[in-house]
């Protein structure tokens, strides 16, 4: 069976993963639909600070997810023969500028 790489959490779900057991303590609740409303409206509120700081971690993994999601096509196209130069210079220049 072959393994699916996990797309990243955008930078709001890793903001709402990040708090969501405070707010499920301050407000009382299990309910996920309560919990994700009260994420939603902080997360409005929030600074830019914050917002950013989300976002620069959910990018830096977006680039692993691209470079491992670029390796598995890579080999998936390898498997069974051995490919010429020509055939994975695409995939080596693109992996060479996640560095």
């Amino acid at each position: 069976m072959k393994k699916t790489i996990k797309r990243p959490l955008n930078a709001f779900f890793r903001y709402k993963r990040a708090i969501k057991d405070v707010i499920a303590r301050k407000y009382n609740t299990q309910k996920n639909s309560e919990i994700a409303a009260i994420c939603a409206s902080m997360w409005e509120q929030e600074s830019p600070d914050i917002k950013l700081f989300y976002a620069k971690e959910t990018e830096q993994e977006f680039k692993e997810y691209r470079r491992l999601e670029l390796l598995d096509v890579d080999m998936e196209f390898c498997t069974g023969f051995t490919p010429t130069i020509e055939q994975c210079e695409p995939i080596l220049r693109y992996m060479s500028q996640c560095h």
